[in-house]
């Protein structure tokens, strides 16, 4: 499973055009192509700013999410977060809205797990996102969904792993169907819906911002809580962090579920998302 395929091409010399036509001041700057994600095109502008251009129009409806519900929790979370900047329009040559957004310097933790200090700040960023009023939420049918509905899909990946001859252990398999039929008994709340590895910043030693806000959603908080199982490789710290967020014993089993969800889905992306979802599937069978 490779990443969709973009529905719009767009040269880094039309998004220059658009930047001078609408953000003049920024003309003097560098434009550098980070990434082409899932959703987004990302660019590097100057050295502490990034442009997010949809690429396709799911990825411009995601946009619209991150620009209402990043404007609502600046300055409320222990976290950085992205708040848009400036919000571009579209015009005759791009059809869809795009943002430029703060650059945060460091590192993903794809590679990397969780310390105590990093574990308390997470949690109490879990907390308290968790308990922001979600009226309004956007709806999302990839995250505020029980695990059981997600299993068309891990069972599709998990075929396309069997095709390329990468292998899934058993007792990830049995684990991951036992997890779809633990019972939701957590009221909904405001989620992230995609806190995963690659979406958390560090910056020398610590959490410096939690980025890519489009799945926002009201949902199961296990399905943010996941992470835990994901950046955490010690057991008993684990363990402490979900007692730290007050999770209850059905959460903590359905987070694990989403894990495994995360893990099968990185197994089918791209070398380095490959290697976390390796690590997040080891963590969990180690258990």
């Amino acid at each position: 499973m490779n990443y969709p395929e973009p529905e719009i091409t767009i040269t880094e010399l039309q998004i220059r055009t658009m930047l001078d036509d609408q953000f003049p001041q920024f003309s003097d700057l560098e434009l550098q192509l980070i990434t082409s994600g899932w959703d987004n095109f990302i660019y590097r502008l100057g050295t502490g700013l990034l442009v997010r251009v949809p690429r396709r129009e799911l990825g411009a409806q995601l946009i619209h999410n991150e620009i209402v519900w990043l404007q609502k929790l600046k300055n409320i979370l222990p976290v950085s977060i992205p708040t848009p900047l400036n919000i571009g329009r579209p015009n005759e040559h791009y059809p869809w809205t795009w943002i430029i957004m703060p650059w945060f310097e460091g590192n993903s933790f794809l590679d990397a797990d969780l310390n105590l200090s990093q574990v308390n700040k997470l949690v109490l960023f879990l907390k308290k996102l968790h308990s922001v009023n979600s009226n309004g939420a956007p709806s999302n049918p990839f995250r505020d969904v029980p695990l059981s509905e997600k299993d068309k899909d891990v069972q599709q990946r998990l075929s396309e792993l069997n095709s390329k001859l990468i292998t899934v252990p058993e007792k990830i398999k049995e684990l991951w169907q036992s997890l779809t039929e633990v019972q939701i008994d957590s009221a909904p709340c405001l989620i992230h819906g995609d806190l995963h590895p690659g979406n958390i910043i560090a910056k020398n030693g610590e959490i410096e911002a939690i980025i890519d806000w489009g799945d926002i959603t009201k949902g199961d908080p296990a399905t943010d809580l996941a992470c835990l199982w994901m950046m955490i490789e010690d057991p008993d710290l684990r363990a402490c962090s979900f007692n730290k967020y007050g999770a209850s014993e059905a959460t903590v089993l359905r987070s694990k579920g989403w894990a495994i969800f995360y893990g099968i889905t990185f197994l089918n992306t791209g070398a380095e998302y490959a290697a976390a979802g390796k690590h997040i599937l080891n963590n969990i069978d180690s258990v």
